[in-house]
């Protein structure tokens, strides 16, 4: 088992896993109830959250963290290059009204570090949350049947909890990391994550019904869930476990969005 968590804590599984899990659930419900699968907009919808997610990283490792020697221009003016034109092209494809969010999701990730850094403040979670649980799950399922219905946005409401705990996660660990976390602040953003991750694992449960497998993937969904998030239980109180920690988040987040959705058409 440590085997496997020291797997998932991987710098690279988060960069790859963060950016897919915004766009999971939507992707593969959509893909599922599609008359035919949108194979280049799913494409494209992948190159626009991992470019990005890099270009997040980017920032925050500039603006937040000063480590300015990580991150090379020339790297950062491609995945621009990358994450602009799989935009435009997957603009030109789509209603103007998912262009729309799309556009504002890309605004929200050039002004978060600048010129006014929101970062780790209420705002942020909230557009995070907004973002990453509802706008990019809802514009991958637009992308594959071009509608969004009221029983997708209800279907929603886990996945969104479930961000909601990884950004509060994520905001205790960063804090932490730039010795700007008060104790008792630490432990109420700790104990909340995982009252609303427990909200979260539940309500999927119930919202999976009815079951056309007699429950095993509805089990499953629970069994493996729950197992996967049971290390963000564990206290952290140096550094490197902080930052092991954010990197097994991405991969908790990716396992409920996956056995969440498969649970819920299943």
């Amino acid at each position: 088992m440590q085997q496997v968590i020291k797997f998932l804590q991987k710098p690279l599984l988060k960069i790859c896993l963060t950016p897919l899990s915004t766009i999971g659930f939507g992707l593969i419900v959509g893909m599922s109830r599609a008359n035919q699968i949108q194979w280049l907009s799913m494409l494209l919808l992948v190159f626009i959250v991992l470019s990005g997610q890099l270009v997040d990283h980017f920032f925050y490792l500039k603006y937040d963290r000063g480590e300015t020697s990580r991150t090379p221009l020339p790297l950062l003016i491609v995945c621009e290059a990358v994450l602009l034109v799989s935009s435009a092209v997957f603009l030109f494809r789509h209603h103007w009204l998912v262009g729309f969010l799309l556009g504002l999701y890309l605004v929200y990730l050039h002004v978060r570090y600048f010129p006014f850094n929101f970062a780790h403040s209420v705002y942020d979670i909230l557009l995070s949350v907004l973002f990453n649980g509802l706008v990019l799950n809802c514009i991958a399922y637009f992308s594959q049947v071009n509608t969004v219905t009221t029983q997708l946005l209800w279907a929603l409401v886990p996945a969104i909890l479930v961000v909601t705990a990884v950004e509060l996660q994520t905001l205790n660990l960063e804090l932490m990391l730039m010795r700007r976390r008060p104790l008792k602040a630490g432990k109420m953003l700790h104990t909340l994550s995982l009252l609303v991750l427990t909200i979260a694992v539940i309500l999927g449960f119930v919202l999976s019904r009815p079951s056309h497998t007699f429950y095993i993937v509805q089990v499953l969904y629970v069994v493996i869930v729950t197992a996967a998030f049971l290390p963000l239980m564990m206290k952290t109180k140096r550094p490197h476990e902080a930052q092991n920690k954010l990197n097994y988040l991405s991969s908790a987040n990716f396992c409920f969005t996956l056995l969440y959705a498969l649970s819920y058409l299943f």
